[in-house]
């Protein structure tokens, strides 16, 4: 978010996540991976982990980020872990 800029009316944080339907079928679930499935299926769960990150970084007042991971996998397998300012997973009270 830009300096002076008022966040977003979470109105607009809707109609944008709207956009990012979770697959009726899919239930994903936050382990020591991360966010882990078909690359196909985690579009969705990859928007709200970073909304969710911000919102993070926000309470925390220091940065946090996510980490695409797929090194070792089959190509369409794929996570998203969420990271705490020390580079950690983020704490579970907040999963």
């Amino acid at each position: 978010m830009a300096a002076g800029r008022p966040p977003p009316p979470a109105a607009t944080i809707a109609e944008v996540s709207a956009a990012y339907a979770r697959p009726p079928s899919f239930l994903p679930s936050y382990g020591t991976a991360g966010f882990r499935s078909d690359a196909a299926l985690l579009v969705s769960t990859v928007f709200r982990c970073g909304l969710l990150t911000a919102a993070r970084a926000l309470a925390l007042g220091r940065p946090c980020g996510l980490m695409i991971t797929a090194s070792h996998n089959p190509e369409a397998d794929n996570g998203v872990k969420i990271v705490e300012p020390g580079g950690e997973m983020l704490v579970q009270v907040w999963v």
